[in-house]
């Protein structure tokens, strides 16, 4: 089995998210655009909102003979956006909660973030990852799916939305 993968969730309240994700991956293996973080797993607040996006406020990893990225997902793949790279062999320690972290870049973001490995330093050795990431839930009352389909956006964080305009 080239690739054993772990997704464990530490935190999943009203208004934050916290996941462990590590990984063993034997030569050769790789992961491409997989889904580590899906929203419509996450609990959802008692007002019935529904979690639309995900801000990253902190980020711990450690990287072993490949590179990585952390990928926003979009409604469509051509909509992605990277929201980190890692270079192989690295450690890193980061917060990003005091300018409010790192925001959602993708078109149409549908929240879910996405992991692909990449660039091994040697296809010989075995090589893994070992990730934490802080998420601050973004709610709304539609379903991300429905919010932005129907949306135009209009720049500077205002959407038109069935006719009125929405401040983000």
């Amino acid at each position: 089995m080239p690739v054993i993968s772990n997704v464990q969730v530490l935190e999943d309240s009203h208004r934050n998210f916290v996941v462990h994700l590590s990984a063993s991956i034997t030569a050769g293996g790789a992961e491409v655009a997989v889904k580590k973080v899906d929203v419509s797993t996450m609990a959802k607040p008692a007002n019935g909102q529904f979690v639309i996006e995900l801000s990253l406020m902190e980020l711990r990893a450690s990287t072993i003979n490949a590179s990585l990225s952390l990928i926003c997902e979009g409604a469509n793949p051509s909509g992605n956006a990277t929201l980190w790279s890692f270079p192989a062999n690295f450690s890193f320690h980061r917060k990003f909660s005091d300018f409010g972290g790192i925001q959602n870049t993708a078109a149409a973001p549908t929240g879910n973030v996405l992991l692909t490995t990449e660039n091994w330093g040697d296809p010989q050795l075995d090589g893994g990852y070992d990730i934490m990431l802080w998420f601050r839930k973004k709610l709304a009352s539609v379903p991300a799916s429905i919010l932005y389909a129907n949306a135009t956006t209009l720049g500077g964080g205002y959407v038109t939305f069935a006719g009125d305009t929405v401040t983000l």
